[in-house]
């Protein structure tokens, strides 16, 4: 009967955070082929979550029935303290992949969970951390509280590093919605500990880590796949979203010679000078702009809040750096005024833009 009651709770409390690790994983199968950078990232998070399915299962039947061997108890309680540290450790290099990855921080980040994967291992014979005793009853050592420590300081550096990826409006989104899983996590801790609950933190993780995948794969179609910059479908999507009280002006950009590179020196080279032109963009961009890439070699800058001074020393600031390449560009700006419409705005910025352009090849 006791058995029945133990596999009756283990099935309701894994069942709906096993059938979400399921899910993700199928959907994460299909999508390899489209998004495989992505995958990547999260494939070793997801792995460390369905470990600690197992091992928090194996814990509690060991907590329940007490002919399993201590040893199997100890080793399930371990390995669950360190993979829900590896958990958070895994989410946070997928947050921190576009931030400098030294060798140094890179240790810094993984420091703590190394010790404590090294203090549980000593557990059965040191108990630093915790050991059983002969009923079953948990017993805490000298250093009980570190993964717990460990985990805190991480989540902790989660919300932080989340709060400052939210102040970037390119990664707003993404910001938000971290906080807010991680702030959920903790809650369903605390839920755990408050009421002696078993299985809310595991669901949390596993919806959290489902809707940050999810994100990120409608992320990934937001943007060009040759240059990186948003795509068209991003552009006019956004210029929506923002609409004319956030949007001050919008900036036209029609990169020079593509067509005779292709012709000349072929697509491969026409892709390079299209990748580095982004990324010499990209880098003197001010925040609150965007760049996106509306045609082959016709891009647009959205800018929001950023004023028409601004905005050309901005183009100053593109210009100098273009001109250290052998590249060159033609842009337009228009500020959108009271009463305008965006088709009137697009309409100015582009003309601007080709007077531009037919100017200087006048002057070649």
């Amino acid at each position: 009967m006791v058995q029945s009651q133990m596999l009756q709770d283990i099935v309701g409390i894994n069942f709906l955070p096993l059938m979400v690790v399921v899910f993700l994983f199928i959907f994460i199968k299909i999508n390899d082929p489209y998004e495989h950078n992505i995958t990547l990232l999260f494939s070793k998070t997801l792995a460390f979550l369905m470990l600690l399915i197992v091992c928090d299962n194996v814990d509690y039947a060991c907590y329940n029935d007490q002919s399993l061997p201590v040893w199997l108890h100890t080793l399930a309680a371990a390995l669950g303290y360190n993979l829900r540290i590896l958990c958070l450790l895994s989410l946070i290099h997928i947050i921190y992949r576009e931030g400098k990855r030294t060798r140094l921080r890179i240790w810094l980040l993984n420091t703590p969970a190394l010790f404590t994967f090294l203090a549980t291992l000593t557990c059965p014979f040191s108990h630093l951390m915790f050991w059983y005793d002969s009923e079953g009853a948990i017993q805490r050592g000298p250093l009980f509280f570190v993964p717990h420590m460990v985990a805190l300081g991480y989540s902790g550096f989660v919300i932080s590093y989340s709060v400052y990826l939210a102040k970037r409006r390119s990664r707003r989104d993404e910001g938000i919605i971290l906080v807010t899983e991680i702030i959920c996590m903790i809650l369903a801790t605390s839920f755990e500990l408050i009421f002696q609950l078993r299985g809310i933190l595991m669901g949390m993780i596993a919806i959290g880590i489902t809707f940050y995948y999810l994100y990120m794969h409608i992320a990934h179609f937001r943007q060009d796949a040759l240059t990186g910059a948003l795509n068209r479908a991003s552009f006019y999507a956004d210029v929506k979203k923002y609409g004319s009280e956030n949007i001050t002006a919008l900036i036209s950009i029609d990169v020079n010679n593509l067509k005779t590179i292709n012709d000349t020196s072929g697509h491969d080279a026409g892709d390079e000078m299209l990748k580095e032109v982004v990324g010499v963009i990209g880098k003197k961009l001010k925040s609150g702009c965007e760049l996106y890439r509306v045609g082959g070699d016709e891009f647009f800058v959205i800018c929001l809040h950023v004023g028409e001074r601004e905005v050309k020393n901005m183009l100053e600031r593109i210009d100098r750096a273009m001109s250290e390449t052998k590249y060159t560009w033609a842009s337009g700006v228009s500020v959108w005024k009271e009463g305008m419409k965006f088709i009137d705005v697009y309409k100015e910025a582009d003309q601007m833009m080709y007077e531009r352009k037919f100017e200087m090849k006048r002057l070649e």
